[in-house]
């Protein structure tokens, strides 16, 4: 059989839902930034292993930029020659 994986996550940087502090296998977290400025940082720390040994615990980053802003202006007048 194949490998399994452990993890703890940390946010390092800015504010961010939907993170799962730890668990084993896959990572499903659906990250939000709730900043509409700044970046978030993620980071975990996993943890491979197989057969009752520990593989060499490793750290991946995830940036989570803020979500876009969009702001409506009112269209300019259009002069028909009049």
């Amino acid at each position: 059989g194949g490998g399994t994986f452990t993890y703890t996550a940390t946010i390092s940087s800015g504010n961010v839902t939907g993170l799962t502090t730890s668990g084993t296998g896959s990572i499903n977290d659906v990250l939000v930034n709730t900043s509409n400025t700044t970046n978030a940082i993620v980071t975990y720390f996993i943890t491979p292993s197989k057969d009752g040994c520990n593989g060499t615990p490793f750290t991946f980053t995830v940036t989570v930029r803020p979500k876009p802003g969009i702001t409506a202006t009112a269209p300019a007048p259009i002069c028909n020659g009049t």
